[in-house]
């Protein structure tokens, strides 16, 4: 069944992980899948304590955080989006989904779709491409980036464009369902190149070993065009609690 509406959102944060860093900034776009077009949006910084290591990416001062705004007001706007949402839409959703129900942010209980990895996008010249590149493989424009608005409002511009948007989205919902693997390069030291040039990454999740992380689906597309050359084992990835998981 075809979704009414989708939540795509963004977070900035001030680090990479949610045990020592916290989330400045929340953006996020009602999107109708019927009409194609966005419906509302919101923006807001959120208060934090302490510094903001990633100012140079995000460009965020962090005593802005801090001035006199009704932060909640945004926060209880964005409540009503997730209750109208049939699905959560962001780019690197793995990314952005472990910061909910955390500190100030509300928890996200609808299921997620990812543009970075669910998507098969037509035009990507890539696996799993950047927001950025792959905005531009569609031919827009991009002026702002690293504010969580701006990238919402790309994402939307995508969706926007993009030809048979509802049959690309039923089969993202179908991807996201598919169960995934860390697909591991049993490789020595000597041959950690044939790994690497094969999109295989050191991973030390995975007992420090050239892995990489995708649907058996994917897999066998991409060993039957070239089959690898060397073994290749598998290792079960769970998301629990909106954390990364072995």
């Amino acid at each position: 069944m075809l979704p009414k509406n989708l939540l795509i959102l963004d977070t900035e944060t001030t680090g990479l992980e949610p045990e020592s860093s916290q989330v400045l900034e929340l953006g996020a776009i009602l999107y109708s899948v019927e009409y194609r077009c966005t419906l509302q949006q919101m923006s807001t910084l959120l208060p934090v304590i302490g510094d903001n290591p990633a100012e140079a990416v995000n460009k965020i001062n962090v005593e802005a955080t801090r001035t006199d705004y009704n932060f909640s007001l945004t926060l209880e706007l964005f409540r009503q989006f997730h209750h109208k949402a049939d699905y959560v839409v962001a780019h690197n959703a793995e990314f952005d989904r472990k910061w909910f129900g955390r500190g100030t942010l509300p928890p996200v209980t609808k299921p997620w779709l990812c543009t970075c990895d669910d998507f098969l996008w037509p035009k990507a010249i890539k696996r799993r491409p950047s927001l950025v590149n792959l905005v531009l493989e569609y031919g827009i424009g991009v002026n702002n980036i690293h504010r969580a608005l701006s990238d919402c409002h790309l994402i939307s511009l995508l969706f926007d464009r993009v030809d048979n948007f509802e049959d690309l989205l039923i089969r993202a919902i179908e991807r996201s369902q598919e169960p995934q693997y860390f697909f591991i390069a049993e490789v020595s030291y000597g041959e950690r190149d044939l790994a690497k040039s094969r999109g295989f990454r050191w991973n030390q999740y995975v007992k420090n070993k050239w892995a990489k992380r995708m649907r058996e689906s994917d897999f066998a597309v991409e060993n039957s065009s070239e089959k690898y050359p060397f073994e290749v084992t598998t290792a079960p990835v769970v998301l629990e609690n909106s954390i990364l998981e072995i």
